[in-house]
């Protein structure tokens, strides 16, 4: 949780900053003291709140991995993760199976 807060400071280090703060505000309706209550609210989340929201917002059977790289050293061990279908794809994205 650290990483969470320890930058925030240098998050609005400028004006341009600010209003991409502003904007999202407004624009994600959160309340106007959002920024200044993030840290302690994110420092008061504990093991079961992280867990709960896990649950809520990650859904493994939804995921989908794009893999960039030479395909004769990461196929095999792709492969082997067992995570689900392969689908190589060329240049232009369109199936090479």
């Amino acid at each position: 949780m650290q990483n969470q807060t320890l930058g925030l400071p240098g998050r609005f280090d400028s004006l341009d900053a600010l209003e991409r703060a502003a904007i999202d505000i407004v624009s994600l309706g959160y309340p106007d003291d959002y920024f200044a209550n993030y840290a302690k609210n994110v420092r008061a989340l504990d093991e079961q709140a992280l867990a709960d929201a896990a649950r809520i917002f990650i859904r493994p059977a939804e995921i989908v991995w794009l893999v960039i790289g030479d395909l004769e050293k990461v196929e095999a061990g792709i492969r082997e993760l067992n995570m689900g279908d392969v689908v190589r794809l060329d240049a232009s994205g369109k199936s090479t199976n």
